[in-house]
């Protein structure tokens, strides 16, 4: 999965030419894990090149207790959470996570950025 991430990520900053930070750890999950977390990277970052203005994102993989977690976070424009809840984007993160008994977590602030974070449960 870490190197699917990677590539993607590259690809993604070369397309965008939005500068990227990836601090990636090798994560072991099923093949139904890795593509619902590699499916939230996609949207995460396709929105963050339609609609966030950002000129810096962060993109994190990692291990932490029984959880694999994705973070993509930006420094763009940020958006009123509170007020925007669904979006097709929006849902289908939260709908292929829920296959996968994982969570979605998504805070904004306006001129502040977002912080999209992806946690689920290693099988």
């Amino acid at each position: 999965m870490t190197d699917a991430v990677r590539e993607h990520v590259r690809e993604w900053m070369r397309q965008n030419n939005i500068e990227t930070e990836l601090s990636i750890e090798d994560v072991s999950v099923s093949l139904n894990v890795e593509q619902a977390l590699f499916r939230v990277l996609q949207e995460a970052l396709a929105n963050v090149a339609r609609h966030s203005k950002a000129d810096k994102v962060l993109v994190s993989l990692n291990s932490e207790n029984d959880n694999v977690i994705l973070v993509v976070e930006d420094n763009g424009i940020g958006y009123d959470a509170e007020r925007i809840t669904r979006g097709i984007g929006l849902d289908s993160m939260r709908e292929r996570l829920e296959v996968v008994n994982g969570e979605l977590e998504i805070s904004s602030q306006k001129s502040k950025g977002t912080r999209v974070i992806a946690k689920v449960r290693r099988s």
